[in-house]
């Protein structure tokens, strides 16, 4: 599929016009072709798997909650939305702030490329001082890019976790009621449906990280 995707973008490029690659530079495609094309296989490597399997896991697990208790299962459906709105939010500034990092990383494979292609010049004019200054500020503005990214995604884990503990502990008062008010549901079916909200959770995490 890699393959594929890479030579179809190589195919692509070939037959764009000439004033496109006045557009784009060298270095911006190449970024594309490469790096991009190699995020795309870490991320089929990561979880090709698991979007095939998930799914099913919630279509049983949400069936399973019905069956315990559809009350209970109601609740749950109005939690979990608001805990996925503030993921998703934060979701979409982890892609705006990787989009940075890849544009980033192009202007420097950019600039590196035509030190190099024009090493004639830059040797003529003694500018090796001034293409290396623009070229660690620019390696330097890709680090601060691509920290603050890593950054955002190392604190969604510690969220899920928070919000799923949440979660269970307003399930778990809801069930608690359900209970001592003898609405269908006794303390095992409780432990069981907490359960199943459990794998639930783990479900989602594994499809949304």
């Amino acid at each position: 599929m890699i393959v594929s995707i890479r030579n179809k973008l190589q195919e692509a490029l070939l037959y764009q016009p000439v004033s496109y690659f006045q557009k784009h530079h060298s270095g911006q495609l190449a970024s594309i072709v490469f790096n991009d094309v190699k995020s795309v296989n870490q991320v089929l490597n990561n979880s090709f798997g698991t979007l095939l399997l998930t799914p099913v896991q919630i279509i049983i697990n949400i069936t399973l909650m019905l069956i315990f208790s559809w009350q209970l299962t109601l609740f749950t459906m109005i939690l979990f939305p608001i805990c996925g709105l503030i993921i998703y939010k934060i979701g979409q500034s982890i892609r705006r702030k990787s989009r940075r990092v890849f544009q980033q990383i192009s202007n420097v494979m950019a600039l590196f490329q035509d030190a190099i292609a024009g090493i004639r010049i830059v040797k003529a004019f003694t500018s090796e001082a001034r293409e290396k200054e623009k070229f660690q500020k620019e390696n330097f503005k890709y680090l601060r890019y691509n920290f603050r990214a890593n950054k955002l995604s190392f604190v969604t884990s510690p969220l899920n976790e928070t919000f799923g503990a949440l979660m269970l502990i307003a399930l778990l008062w809801y069930g608690g009621q359900m209970v001592f008010s003898n609405t269908g549901m006794d303390g095992l079916h409780k432990t069981s449906y907490v359960n199943y909200v459990v794998f639930f959770q783990l479900s989602l995490f594994l499809i949304f990280h």
